[in-house]
């Protein structure tokens, strides 16, 4: 029995959409589409193959100021391709944040905790390491519940607990686009055994910066049951190597910890709220964006279908700029005799009468959008002459004389090669729109007519 595969070349049921997305987040194209055979997928910027993107998504993980521009995507089987509508990917600014930039909350913890211990709340745009255990801190005893720590910490004095690897870490790093301030860490609670650590040091590190104490060596206290040991607040906002950290730049704290025996234990206690935080600001970067502005908008056009046609505007702005034709209000892709859809310059080559229409230009940056005026783009069909006789001689006419491009009427009195060509009337508009030569000389053997649009 024979096997009836129907084919059909791809169609896009959905295009990507355009969107707005702040510094530093991540963006999503998609596109729905059908067809058979199997399809394959090229998404692009500004009509440039993006390497790698062959998926029905192109995904951004983080937004930075060069990926603004206008995205689409090609979709290709053995039957034949065909090309979304592009969408404009525009980039805003960050807002500013003040707040907690990460903390933990210990409640329901058993056996220590996990290392690293992600935090459980963290401000937007802040990547967040979790409370991670030094390698010479162990787990090995009974653990007490709802609090965060370990075991160990047999070292004399702080250098050689940091030798030893005696302590825990967690880690802030802004994103794209942000500064990031550190101005407190809230007063929090140690818990201890009778044999656990009874000294620690906070520090911290800038990069890949040497670490650096903050303030002295704490005695976590005396009390040992699970009520812990309250700790003051430590303020940061004094220290200028935690001001205005650029983004990218990993921030680490650290606390030390030494003074116990044996298999003693140490932890972040439970309490109210968050049971450990270090609070902060966000501050977005001043990009000194200039948002697009038009300079010299598309200028309307008439032009003979067959013949090359144009549109161009000029804007300024802080570059990198992205550009997006519209026809009638609807965005214009590349192909066919189109190009430049994404650029300054709209091409048609040539130009056909289905081509006519209001056209603008949509230009985008960092700092916004701004659409240019609309420009008519006339494109009519190449006149045709007709012959006629009147009282003073022979008449051409041809419809179409009105559009505003030069018509050379020309006659040549025999069509041997080489056709000698003799230029008679430019541009006489008569009635109706209409280009009209009178023919006088009818005493030629024979003549022959045309008309030429350079």
């Amino acid at each position: 029995m024979a096997t009836l595969t129907v084919v059909t070349v791809p169609v896009i049921t959905q295009s990507p959409a355009s969107q707005t997305v702040t510094l530093g987040q991540p963006a999503n194209f998609f596109v729905l589409a059908s067809g058979v055979p199997t399809l394959s997928y090229q998404w692009r910027k500004g009509g440039t193959n993006l390497s790698g993107a062959n998926a029905t998504n192109y995904s951004i993980a983080s937004i930075t100021a060069g990926d603004a521009g206008t995205y689409d995507v090609v979709v290709t089987n053995s039957f034949g391709s065909v090309t979304s509508a592009p969408a404009i990917l525009a980039v805003a600014n960050p807002s500013s944040y003040a707040g907690v930039l990460a903390g933990w909350e210990v409640t329901g913890l058993s056996g220590y905790g996990l290392s690293p211990f992600a935090a459980t709340s963290n401000a937007p745009n802040v990547a967040v390491v979790g409370l991670t255990r030094g390698s010479g801190v162990g787990t090995a005893s009974t653990a007490a519940t709802s609090a965060w720590g370990g075991t160990g910490f047999v070292f004399a004095n702080a250098a050689a607990a940091i030798t030893g690897n005696s302590f825990a870490t967690f880690s802030l790093m802004a994103s794209n686009g942000y500064t990031l301030s550190c101005t407190n860490i809230p007063a929090y609670n140690i818990r201890h055994s009778g044999s656990g650590s009874t000294n620690g040091l906070w520090q911290y590190q800038v990069g890949n910066g040497a670490f650096t104490d903050i303030g002295s060596a704490i005695t976590w206290g005396a009390n040992t049951s699970s009520s812990g040991n309250l700790q003051s607040a430590i303020d940061l906002s004094g220290i200028g190597a935690l001001q205005n950290v650029p983004s990218g730049t990993t921030v680490t704290f650290r606390i030390v910890l030494w003074g116990g025996t044996g298999t003693g234990t140490w932890y972040v206690n439970n309490v109210s709220g968050l049971d450990l935080q270090v609070l902060g600001s966000l501050a977005p970067v001043s990009s000194g964006v200039t948002a697009p502005t038009i300079i010299t908008a598309p200028v309307a056009t008439n032009v003979f279908a067959g013949k090359n046609a144009g549109l161009t505007v000029t804007a300024n702005g802080t570059a990198p700029l992205a550009y997006q034709w519209l026809k009638n209000g609807s965005t214009v892709a590349n192909g066919g005799v189109i190009s430049g859809a994404f650029t300054n310059a709209l091409s048609f080559t040539p130009a056909a009468t289905n081509h006519t229409g209001n056209y603008s230009v949509i230009v985008t940056n960092l700092g916004g959008a701004v659409t240019s005026a609309v420009a008519f783009l006339n494109v009519v069909p190449v006149p045709a002459l007709v012959l006629s006789n009147s009282a003073s001689g022979f008449v051409l006419a041809a419809n179409g004389g009105a559009v505003s491009n030069t018509i050379v009427v020309q006659r040549a009195t025999n069509l041997t090669p080489p056709i000698v060509w003799v230029p008679l009337q430019t541009n006489v508009i008569g009635t109706n729109g209409q280009i009209r030569f009178t023919e006088t000389n009818q005493n030629q053997p024979a003549s022959f007519y045309r008309i030429q649009i350079p």
